[in-house]
């Protein structure tokens, strides 16, 4: 992701971002955000809907602990966003997230699918995307792929 879209992200959300600036031996966060910024949107708006969830239950049940995110990745094509001291409703919001990635184009926001490149390198594309980085469709019938 492009190191001003990161920024961004780390001033709006500092509680959230707060492993940004922790030794590569501390947090994964280190490395930034490791995705396109395709997904900066979706990373935002997750980001906010979690902070809000937050701010809005500490003022009526103060053990209800800040949540910080330790890594922020692509993997087989969807964003993968890891946390600590999550509960339920939040990893429903970070499973939502994680499902709308798989339909938002990693490079440039476009409404994608997954696409396969080499036989092993998954990534969520548009159309436009996937011919520029030569991208295949995927044979659903394959059943190395029963999860999709």
């Amino acid at each position: 992701m492009k190191k001003e879209l990161q920024e961004k992200l780390y001033t709006d959300f500092p509680k959230l971002y707060v492993q940004g600036n922790l030794d590569p031996s501390q947090s994964a966060m280190h490395w930034g955000f490791q995705c396109d910024d395709g997904w900066y949107d979706l990373i935002y708006n997750l980001s906010d809907c979690v902070q809000r969830y937050i701010d809005y239950n500490q003022k009526y049940n103060p053990d209800i602990q800040q949540v910080e995110v330790t890594c922020v990745k692509e993997k087989f094509g969807g964003l993968c966003w890891y946390v600590i001291n999550s509960n339920e409703y939040i990893r429903g919001i970070i499973l939502f997230a994680n499902h709308m990635s798989l339909k938002t184009c990693e490079k440039c926001g476009s409404q994608g699918k997954l696409r396969i490149k080499d036989k092993c390198l998954y990534k969520t594309v548009c159309d436009k995307c996937a011919q520029e980085l030569r991208f295949d469709d995927i044979d659903k019938n394959s059943p190395r792929l029963t999860f999709l």
